[in-house]
């Protein structure tokens, strides 16, 4: 290709509708184990939010709390 030559970039094009969805619209409910969180992950996900100072949905928290001590 010379140098004055003009390319086309190999890439597709961005959607223009973008769609919303929830977590609780994508979540799965037959999910092998090995995807779950250990407690010990659990447990770092709450230390690092108190230790930031931020408030997790109380939905998540209350999760994380009963895995925590799984």
């Amino acid at each position: 290709m010379w140098v004055t030559e003009l390319s086309m970039r190999n890439i597709s094009e961005s959607p223009n509708v973008v769609v919303e969805s929830t977590l609780s619209q994508i979540l799965q409910t037959d999910v092998p184990e090995k995807y779950y969180l250990s407690p010990k992950a659990c447990q770092g996900i709450l230390r690092r939010a108190a230790a930031r100072g931020k408030e997790l949905p109380e939905v998540l928290k209350t999760a994380l709390e009963k895995q925590a001590i799984a």
